[in-house]
């Protein structure tokens, strides 16, 4: 998990229970993340509403999927009963479903987004009476949508979805809305994985359209939406279609590549700044220096016991050797990683281009990979992974898919960042393989959909989405939980560590491609909280643990 706290001291720590999507169908965890820090870090410095105490975060990547979000707030109450609160939530059905299971063990629940557009049940107060909600109000948008509809002339308008078992309630819903304001309307949807079906529903709009405006009202996933932006350029529709959306998005995402690329870099620029992976690789490189004196013999011996058919699921090989122990500690933890993130493999090298570490153990494990040594894979896709990491170890690289010996030469792409010691001398290469099921974005599979083209083809296109703002005379105002700041300044301070991360410097959570719309929702949900807490313990009268166990 990934827990925060801006000081080392010896308060008591209040912590909040975070399931969020940093990955996913909708991963905008990642600004809700860096916001809540911002705000537990204020409060935290400030000691003015609950002094004594430290607010803490603590953050789990619940994918977008209820699934995984009700397991989270499970195993984590089993392990440790003392959350003040769940907070976090950020895609609908996940909060229907975690609402659920917080009521059922009396844990408050404040989510940081949770829209009903999904899930119009949310709304409901007889369903859900113990869900409360920050967030984007989603009810102007059939308003708005009759507005516009009426001032350009719509007549017809087209809901195109993504799975019809996920999008169905909420596109017939939709589909009704419209018919209610006299727009006659039809529903398609494509399979998000078969891009021949999205453009058999671009080629449909285009040949019962022709001559009519065309106004596609979207609902489903980011990586959908491009694909079907790059459909209707194939397929030879005229610029101009109305695509009309509601929710929240990433920030200006038409103009850049698909998300799941970014959340790699992400991934890999987190691991190699936090201590986990430094005491990993000190493990491993210090038992490997040990293992003999002959980096020949230490390769030899170290493949025939570890590269085997097992792959993965040795965890443990017989022997007096420090660097078995080393595999014995940190193998479950790094192969959780790897099947959690869908990765092909990950590896650990040291400064001399050594292999010292990987999950599944390929012919490639235990290999030299310097461009001038005499290792058999130093000039594939990996060499020049780690040959560009050793150059530019502050950046995360991206070597593109080419055949792979040792993966039977099946397609690879890598990504890889440098290894720092405590005094910041680079000391070795992390880096990862993508599964070959790994998606390219769009643009990058078709030569016609370049990312200026997709977003000539995008202009005009429709959000709605209901975002609240301070009055004009409230925005200079100290606010309630940050004192030195007034919703004009603290929204700056957000941006700005959105771009520096938090502290400011902190690569590990800097957040590349922020949702803006909702980078205020974890802040005002954060200082509900901390004050909520701080009426039932200074007014109210009750005990922490009282709170902790109501």
């Amino acid at each position: 998990y990934f827990g925060t706290t801006t000081r080392t001291t010896t308060m008591m720590s209040l912590e909040i229970l975070a399931p969020i999507p940093l990955t996913g169908d909708w991963p905008a965890g990642q600004t809700m993340r860096l916001a809540a820090q911002l705000a537990e870090g204020l409060i935290n410095e400030e000691q003015r509403i609950l002094p004594g105490f430290m607010l803490k975060h603590v953050f789990h990547d619940d994918k977008c999927n209820p699934s995984k979000g009700s397991q989270i707030v499970l195993s984590e109450m089993s392990a440790k009963d003392t959350y003040i609160a769940l907070g976090g939530g950020g895609c609908s059905k996940v909060c229907a479903q975690e609402s659920t299971v917080a009521s059922s063990i009396r844990l408050p629940f404040l989510s940081y987004e949770c829209p009903s557009d999904f899930d119009p049940r949310l709304s409901d107060t007889n369903s859900y009476p113990d869900l409360t909600r920050m967030g984007t109000v989603t009810t102007p948008v059939i308003d708005v949508i009759r507005k516009i509809g009426d001032k350009y002339d719509w007549n017809h308008i087209i809901i195109v979805s993504g799975d019809r078992s996920k999008y169905k309630e909420l596109a017939e819903e939709r589909m009704q809305n419209f018919e209610d304001l006299r727009f006659t309307s039809e529903y398609k949807s494509a399979e998000e994985d078969n891009w021949q079906s999205i453009q058999q529903v671009m080629s449909e709009i285009k040949e019962s359209t022709k001559g009519k405006n065309r106004t596609v009202f979207f609902i489903g996933t980011e990586q959908l939406f491009r694909k079907l932006i790059c459909a209707s350029i194939t397929e030879g529709l005229q610029k101009g279609i109305a695509w009309v959306t509601e929710g929240t998005w990433r920030h200006e995402w038409w103009t850049k590549t698909d998300h799941s690329a970014p959340q790699h870099r992400q991934w890999l620029a987190e691991d190699a700044s936090r201590s986990q992976l430094h005491q990993a690789f000190d493990e491993f490189k210090q038992s490997w220096d040990e293992y003999d004196t002959n980096v020949e013999v230490t390769r030899a011996a170290l493949q025939k016991d570890y590269a085997t058919a097992q792959k993965d699921a040795l965890f443990s090989v017989e022997g007096s050797e420090s660097y078995h122990d080393a595999h014995r500690t940190w193998h479950a933890v790094y192969r959780k990683i790897l099947y959690d993130r869908g990765y092909y493999d990950i590896f650990f090298f040291d400064a001399n281009g050594d292999l010292i570490y990987s999950v599944y153990k390929e012919s490639d494990y235990a290999t030299n990979f310097k461009a001038t040594g005499n290792g058999p894979w130093k000039d594939s896709g990996l060499g020049n992974a780690f040959e560009a990491a050793m150059a530019s170890p502050d950046k995360v690289h991206y070597i593109d898919w080419k055949p792979y010996g040792p993966s039977g030469g099946a397609p690879a792409a890598f990504f890889a960042t440098g290894i720092k010691d405590k005094d910041g001398v680079l000391v070795g290469v992390y880096s990862i393989q993508l599964p070959p099921e790994f998606e390219r974005s769009i643009e990058e599979l078709q030569p016609q959909c370049e990312l200026q083209i997709m977003a000539e083809a995008f202009e005009g296109a429709v959000n709605v989405a209901g975002l609240g703002r301070p009055t004009d005379e409230d925005l200079e105002k100290p606010l309630d939980c940050f004192k030195s700041h007034s919703a004009k300044s603290l929204s700056a301070l957000i941006d700005d560590h959105l771009r520096t991360g938090y502290p400011a410097g902190n690569t590990a959570n800097q957040v590349a491609d922020p949702y803006y719309d909702i980078k205020s929702h974890a802040v005002d949900a954060t200082c509900a909280i901390a004050k909520t807490v701080e009426h039932l313990y200074k007014t109210k009268g009750y005990s922490i643990q009282q709170i902790q166990k109501p």
